[in-house]
């Protein structure tokens, strides 16, 4: 366990949790259009069942699982308004006792005509180095340690300390970067929809800055994949493996849509988030993120 993570969990004992303040929140939730069918939808709110209290776990409840013991790593903070409640996964609390965590939902579908939703937000570590990277998973068997059949990262630019680069992964964890990245604090959604093409299946990406509604699209090929199931849709948490522990960074997720049938066309690549590295390679300056105005 990290000794400095223990602290501000007693500190705040008697405290409700922070919330996480973005402009945009209300654009935060995901529309379905009527063709679409549900499968699964998680808002992690009393009304569908959790236990979203200060010191609650994620795992363990409605469905949700996770291949690490330790208490606290799957958790719930507020997002966008102090009545909002999204799930979290990382080391604010407490230090993971396995290299890579995942927490997963079981959805039973086929991977085929499937759209996937959820919004998304990265809260930065307060220790050095402690940057970790974050994923969102589609598991298609139900063995967390398995590498699944795809998967979206989020990990740190290894120069530019306030951001996440893009990046995703196939069913033989060959990487394939977006050549974009997002930046810790600014809330986003991400949508993702999968086509079989022949023997295998397309997909196509959005990732949509809600304070902007600027964003980046991409798009891909998982070989052989045209029967494949989504057993599991689920997040990660990836010790970076030149640090000696894990950061109290963590993600927060909200607003989690699986849907089959009539999926929405992701538009066509615009100016995007693109524009975000170019700032930072380029020393340009800053963009507005999760509430706070920078120089432009």
């Amino acid at each position: 366990m990290n000794s400095h993570l223990s602290l501000p969990k007693a500190m705040i004992s008697s405290l409700r949790r922070p919330v996480i303040y973005t402009a945009a929140f209300i654009a935060a939730m995901n529309i379905m259009t009527s063709a679409q069918a549900a499968v699964f939808t998680a808002g992690f709110e009393t009304s569908e069942g959790y236990d979203n209290s200060e010191f609650a776990n994620v795992a363990g409840q409605k469905g949700w699982t996770i291949n690490d013991a330790t208490d606290q790593v799957s958790f719930f903070q507020f997002l966008g308004t102090p009545t909002n409640n999204a799930a979290a996964l990382g080391g604010n609390y407490f230090e993971p006792s396995v290299n890579r965590v995942v927490l997963e939902h079981g959805v039973n579908t086929s991977l085929n005509n499937t759209r996937v939703s959820l919004s998304l937000n990265f809260v930065a570590s307060t220790n050095f180095p402690g940057r970790d990277s974050f994923s969102v998973i589609f598991d298609n068997d139900n063995d967390a340690n398995n590498v699944p059949q795809f998967s979206i990262a989020f990990e740190p630019d290894p120069v530019l300390t306030d951001r996440l680069n893009i990046v995703w992964y196939d069913a033989l964890n060959a990487r394939t970067s977006s050549l974009n990245a997002l930046f810790y604090g600014g809330l986003y959604d991400l949508s993702v929809e999968f086509d079989a093409s022949g023997a295998d299946t397309l997909f196509s990406a959005r990732v949509e800055d809600l304070s902007t509604t600027q964003g980046i699209n991409f798009n891909g090929t998982l070989d052989g994949a045209s029967t494949a199931s989504l057993a599991n849709l689920g997040v990660g948490f990836t010790l970076d493996p030149t640090a000696q522990g894990f950061g109290d960074n963590f993600m927060l997720f909200d607003d989690v849509v699986v849907s089959k049938g009539g999926a929405q066309s992701v538009p066509e690549t615009g100016v995007g988030l693109a524009w975000l590295a170019v700032l930072g390679v380029l020393g340009m300056g800053r963009v507005f993120v999760s509430g706070r105005s920078h120089t432009t």
